[in-house]
């Protein structure tokens, strides 16, 4: 099972590293994992909460044996003392509830509730930060697992790891070379930038600024980003997910599904908009590439170019309306609409 906390029950001792692998823990150990060991040197174990709660008394925890044989020696009711005894002594450094001013910077299963001033850094490890908890900086090598309920997180750059930031969890900075995985439910992210990376943004999650050379991979189900700009990168918006501004030299490769786009401005670039996607007005240099389906595209103007697909019909196309000198190339009819009142000559191949 090799849960939280598991160690090696051994005669003479406890063993109980910050992991909880115990062919790892055998291995550290130099003891052969095999039938005759696990009959007469050691016990696999874990001390667990019994509803997963980590920041429950360890006084409540309950033993668990992970194999079928235990030697001669093991016995249940003086184990159980000396794993609680043990697991207190590994929570001093690994849990901390309503702890201030802790920097963290080594270390891994470490778990965090409503500290305040938290500094994590280093190569340490921590599984959640949760509660009311307060985190000033998560850099350096850090790898955080979880961050929700109503936890804070200031900035989290350099080199550092987030797997997800949820619940109603809020992270005012993402920069540096940061990466997060998984930004959902109700979590707010102020500013993403410098070379941050963020895989995922969905659920009720909202983030301000996307901006740098930051990349975000997706924004989708209810999500709502308010402006993706400098050299960002986002690869999908789709679902029902909802961007207002997108300019300067930003890059989106696809927008989709139910999606909107309130403005692309400036040297914006978009690969491709389909499905059912809306885009209220794309306007300055921007080009859009490979429009098709259902999509909307209300006006484009300045000089934006609006290209759509030559393999796919775009349906609604009649609706755009195309002032200043924006140009729409429609490639499935062959027609170029042109604003400005350009004049127009056709010119044959090689000429």
């Amino acid at each position: 099972m090799c849960k939280l906390k598991s160690a090696i029950i051994l005669k003479d001792r406890i063993f109980m590293p910050d992991y909880d692998s115990h062919s790892k823990m055998l291995e550290e150990l130099g003891i052969t994992d095999d039938y005759i060991n696990a009959s007469k040197v050691f016990v696999r174990a874990e001390l667990a909460p019994e509803n997963g709660d980590v920041f429950s008394n360890i006084d409540d925890w309950k033993l668990e044996v992970d194999q079928d044989i235990t030697p001669e020696w093991f016995d249940e009711k003086d184990c159980t003392e000396r794993m609680r005894k043990a697991v207190k002594e590994w929570a001093k450094t690994h849990i901390f509830i309503g702890q201030n001013d802790l920097k963290i910077s080594h270390g891994e299963n470490i778990f965090i509730k409503d500290c305040e001033d938290v500094e994590i850094c280093g190569n340490a490890t921590v599984k959640c930060i949760y509660g009311n908890a307060t985190v000033n900086n998560i850099y350096g090598n850090a790898t955080v697992n979880n961050i929700y309920g109503n936890a804070t997180v200031e900035n989290i750059f350099d080199n550092a790891t987030v797997e997800n930031i949820c619940d109603n969890a809020t992270a005012n900075n993402i920069c540096g070379n940061a990466t997060v995985n998984n930004i959902w439910g109700n979590a707010t992210v102020n500013n993403i930038y410098g070379n941050a990376t963020v895989k995922y943004i969905y659920g009720n999650a909202t983030v301000k600024y996307i901006y740098g050379k930051s990349t975000v991979k997706n924004i989708c189900d209810n999500a709502t980003v308010e402006s993706i700009y400098d050299n960002a990168t986002v690869k999908n918006i789709y679902d029902n997910a909802t961007v207002k501004y997108i300019y300067n030299n930003a890059t989106i490769k696809y927008i989709y599904g139910e999606a909107t786009v309130k403005r692309i401005c400036d040297n914006a670039k978009v690969e491709s908009i389909c499905d059912n996607a809306k885009v209220e007005s794309i306007c300055g240099k921007v080009t859009a590439k490979c429009i098709y389906g259902d999509a909307t595209i209300k006006n484009i103007y300045d000089n934006a170019m609006v290209i759509s697909s030559q393999y796919t019909k775009w349906n609604n196309s009649t609706s755009m309306v195309i002032d200043d000198n924006a140009t729409f190339k429609d490639c499935y009819s062959k027609t170029i609409y042109q604003a400005g009142g350009w004049e127009f000559v056709k010119v044959t191949r090689g000429k």
